[in-house]
């Protein structure tokens, strides 16, 4: 979706209708873009925080299913960007981002996370990212040998960077060997940038199950459990790299810097 930079009401209204739209299909699994219900503005406070939530209980009713989304979450007057999962009218799972994009001022604007997050659903182990998280692959590879089946990564990735984008989304999906389901922001936007859109779901041997283009969409997937099985199975990398970190440990290669 697109999103309009400080205007709360008029995103909301617009993640309401796209949920409607996509309840006639009973997902398991809604994802919202970064920051859906207000986008980049100056500072946040306890309402956004409290109006996102409470529209994303609203939606997980709509449909049945988990809803996860990327909010703004303000604690003890400090901000963070933190994405939610939401279910039957309770969060079960959040996490803050760690790695904040500083082209964007974030850092300025939000504290950055200490934590990663895998929340258990419906059977399956799922960790989360938000957007400039999947450009550090210490992050998913620790939610792989964790035992995540699935990734989901609400994003705001600008459209200068959209190559990069599908290269990194399709890597990181292949070289863990999880299902990654990436969300992007589209249109433009109070920091003078395009986002690039192109939302894409991919299955843990780095093919696109389905991927959006540059405008507002409403993309569908399956996830198969047995389909991670199969890609660790047959291409033990998680084995191998254990096996890796173990033998070369004297040496530090697994800990450099």
């Amino acid at each position: 979706m697109s999103v309009s930079d400080g205007e709360t009401s008029t995103n909301i209204a617009k993640a309401y209708s796209m949920v409607r739209r996509l309840s006639s299909a009973n997902p398991d699994i809604v994802v919202l873009p970064e920051l859906w219900c207000c986008g980049y503005k100056g500072e946040y406070g306890s309402d956004d925080s409290r109006l996102a939530l409470n529209a994303m209980y609203r939606f997980s009713g709509i449909t049945g299913g988990l809803v996860v989304g990327s909010i703004p979450w303000v604690e003890n007057g400090e901000a963070y960007n933190k994405a939610v999962a939401v279910y039957k009218g309770r969060m079960v799972g959040e996490y803050s981002k760690i790695h904040l994009f500083e082209p964007f001022k974030e850092h300025e604007i939000f504290k950055p996370g200490e934590n990663p997050s895998i929340i258990k659903y419906k059977g399956f182990k799922i960790g989360l990212a938000v957007c400039y998280d999947l450009r550090f692959p210490e992050l998913i590879r620790e939610y792989s040998l964790h035992g995540a089946d699935i990734v989901i990564a609400p994003s705001a990735w600008g459209k200068p960077r959209l190559n990069q984008w599908r290269n990194i989304t399709t890597a990181q999906a292949a070289v863990n060997q999880v299902y990654l389901l990436a969300v992007n922001r589209v249109g433009g936007g109070s920091l003078g940038e395009e986002f690039a859109g192109h939302s894409v779901f991919i299955d843990p041997w780095g093919d696109r199950i389905v991927e959006a283009g540059v405008g507002e969409a409403i993309i569908i997937g399956w996830v198969e459990k047995e389909r991670v099985a199969e890609a660790r199975g047959r291409i033990p990398i998680l084995d191998d790299y254990m096996k890796s970190r173990k033998k070369y440990r004297k040496i530090k290669f697994y800990e450099a810097g």
